[in-house]
């Protein structure tokens, strides 16, 4: 259950940064970038 949890912490959190941060949508290999931009950004 931990693990589906934190899969679905990073899916929000980079779905977010993707919309948010970059004003568009980003292709699933950028998503790891924008989880990573917004956990630093903390």
């Amino acid at each position: 259950m931990k693990l589906i949890s934190i899969l679905l912490l990073f899916t929000s959190l980079s779905t977010f940064a993707q919309i948010n941060l970059t004003g568009n949508l980003i292709d699933s290999d950028g998503a790891p970038i924008a989880f990573a931009n917004v956990y630093f950004s903390m």
